[in-house]
């Protein structure tokens, strides 16, 4: 089975976050895409939402979508908020499969992955969405322009 492994902050998780994970999940053929939000870290910032708020409204979120699963192992007191941390229970739970992790552009520049080489052995691939929009024409009704994220990925192999 090919599992998607969608890690992040989700503070708050909103509709490009969903769009991401599936245009993923449609992309790469995965089976499901699981939401790993972190409860958080020294390398990253302070969070706007607490852990169970961010959970409720991940749960929320994905719940028309029989293919999107919430873990929570980042989220529990003793996680470290490091990938390479989470990432060999996650091995464990689901063994014979592959597993994509799925991460936003935007968490890349932000932040500074920790034991990265890890990370990629024990994936099958690390899949990229960078936060790219495009501008349409402008809505009659509003004026406004419509903004529309572009499923573009880029794909590291492990």
């Amino acid at each position: 089975m090919k599992v998607g492994l969608f890690g992040g902050s989700f503070d708050p998780i909103h509709n490009a976050h969903l769009f991401i994970a599936e245009a993923i999940r449609h992309d790469e053929g995965l089976e499901t895409v699981v939401f790993l939000p972190s409860r958080g870290g020294p390398h990253r910032g302070a969070l706007s939402a607490p852990i169970d708020d961010r959970a409720e409204m991940i749960r929320l979120a994905i719940a028309s979508n029989p293919a999107f699963a919430l873990d929570l192992s980042d989220a529990s007191d003793g996680a470290s908020g490091y990938t390479a941390d989470l990432l060999p229970g996650l091995r464990t739970r689901f063994a014979g499969d592959d597993l994509y992790f799925m991460a936003g552009g935007d968490s890349l520049v932000r932040t500074r992955w920790h034991r990265l080489d890890e990370i990629l052995e024990q994936l099958s691939a690390f899949v990229i969405a960078p936060r790219v929009v495009t501008v349409s024409p402008p809505d009659p009704q509003t004026g406004s322009p419509a903004r529309t994220p572009v499923a573009m990925t880029s794909r590291f192999s492990g």
